[in-house]
């Protein structure tokens, strides 16, 4: 889930803009703005067939194993990507399954899933949460611990 989500939805769909300090090979003289296009980049059919839909299995191999040849695109690419990009994807990682530990989640069937809406940086759809443990259970396991209360 973590790893498609920024296939079909890039969060900044332009990327952030560098400026070249040299002439560099590509005839792009020094000085010039610079900007890669995510969003080209994540529908690109080569590399992701059906490139508008959600489809986690295209990042797993045959073995079941994930797929290490598909670039990550979202944190840059270059001298420029991001140092903290493996923080970050550990992070979400770990925030996801916290998520899907302590809660059921469903769609609200009334409300229909809006694909552009994340464009606006709003939540595209109506997702409802249900506590999977009791609020009385919770507390009651958090004052195990010295920091709990």
């Amino acid at each position: 889930m973590v790893g498609p989500a920024p296939e079909v939805h890039t969060i900044y769909p332009t990327g952030l803009p560098h400026r070249t300090t040299q002439d560099e090979n590509y005839c792009i003289p020094a000085g010039t703005t610079v900007i890669g296009n995510h969003w080209a980049i994540s529908r690109d059919p080569d590399v992701y067939p059906d490139p508008n839909a959600f489809k986690p299995e295209r990042w797993i191999d045959d073995q079941g194993h994930l797929r290490d040849d598909l670039t990550f695109f979202v944190y840059g690419f270059g001298r420029r990507v991001c140092p903290g990009q493996h923080v970050a994807n550990r992070s979400v990682f770990i925030n996801a399954l916290l998520i899907l530990w302590a809660f059921e989640l469903s769609l609200d069937p009334t409300k229909p899933q809006d694909d552009t809406e994340l464009m606006n940086a709003t939540i595209p759809c109506a997702i409802k949460l249900k506590a999977r443990i009791p609020e009385a259970e919770l507390r009651r396991m958090m004052q195990n611990y010295p920091e709990g209360g």
